[in-house]
């Protein structure tokens, strides 16, 4: 009789189902306040800087002479840009201003409530953490644009300015998982600008307008990266078509072979110049003077 009961139990029964997945919503991500890439969006590595045999010296010359003039008994966001992995800057023109700081990796000791300009804590907490961020709102309403901190996890510092508050302080609350804009990984330090408005903007006024002009057809974005060590800086100047690009590489080797024949610019003779799909690719060398005085540049030099 036990062994028909259980028989009959399995045979009822079944396979069993595997629970449902839960589902889990996205964890706030700065990504998600910056919206759309706006014109000016630029990635500095702090840690990669220091570490870098060229750059190295003078960047740590550069944060100990910016820390020496502030007020010491607190932490500033120069010393959370100083010791994080990843500064981030997007920014869009018009008014009013808006414009966001993201701070990657920043060092664990740094408490946001203690952060301090002239002296003063200039951040006070706003409510409650919600969904794992926190925002602390500026002190001082005077400022030009109302401005909010924001602590992410992962150790994320988002400081929004004008328009980019509201929208931070929205997206925060639902996120999306917005991937991170792509640039070069290996870089130091990456400028990308929007092509459309740079054109209109900056080569429009130039002299030579004939051949500089020719850059800014159907060019969609700029991007200029410094290398590590001596590599140089590489410039990108993406296009909307191989036509264009076509044009913009030609009109590029003209401008750097002008430019080399320009005293003092010879060593720009060894810049090169190439073509990746509708990309133009200009890879500049850094000046041999400045290769030899950077590592011996000191406080006293900039007094």
């Amino acid at each position: 009789m036990v062994l028909g009961a259980l028989a009959l139990l399995t045979t009822s029964c079944g396979p069993s189902k595997p629970p449902a997945a839960v589902r889990r919503a996205p964890e706030p991500r700065w990504t998600d306040a910056l919206g759309d890439l706006p014109e000016l969006y630029a990635v500095v590595r702090p840690g990669a800087l220091k570490r870098d045999a060229t750059f190295g010296p003078f960047f740590q010359t550069l944060m100990r002479i910016a820390q020496a003039r502030r007020d010491m008994g607190g932490a500033t966001v120069l010393e959370a840009m100083a010791g994080a992995d990843e500064v981030i800057l997007g920014a869009r023109s018009g008014e009013p201003l808006e414009m966001m700081l993201v701070v990657r990796g920043v060092p664990a000791q740094l408490d946001p409530s203690k952060v301090e300009e002239g002296g003063h804590p200039i951040f006070k907490l706003v409510g409650e953490p919600h969904a794992g961020v926190a925002e602390y709102e500026r002190l001082d309403r005077q400022v030009a644009a109302p401005a909010s901190l924001f602590v992410l996890p992962k150790r994320t510092w988002v400081v929004a300015v004008g328009a980019a508050k509201e929208r931070a302080r929205a997206a925060f609350t639902r996120p999306s998982g917005r991937p991170v804009p792509r640039v070069d990984e290996s870089a130091l330090v990456v400028v990308r600008l929007d092509g459309p408005t740079l054109a209109r903007r900056r080569l429009s006024r130039s002299r030579g307008a004939g051949v500089i002009e020719s850059l800014g057809k159907k060019l969609a974005s700029v991007s200029l990266s410094l290398q590590p060590g001596a590599s140089g800086v590489r410039a990108a100047l993406a296009y909307e078509d191989d036509d264009a690009s076509a044009w913009a590489e030609n009109a590029v080797r003209r401008v750097v072979e002008l430019a080399g024949e320009r005293e003092g610019l010879a060593w720009l003779r060894e810049a090169t110049v190439g073509r990746e799909g509708t990309q133009v690719i200009v890879t500049v060398p850094l000046p041999p003077r400045l290769l030899d005085e950077l590592p011996k540049v000191t406080g006293g030099d900039f007094l």
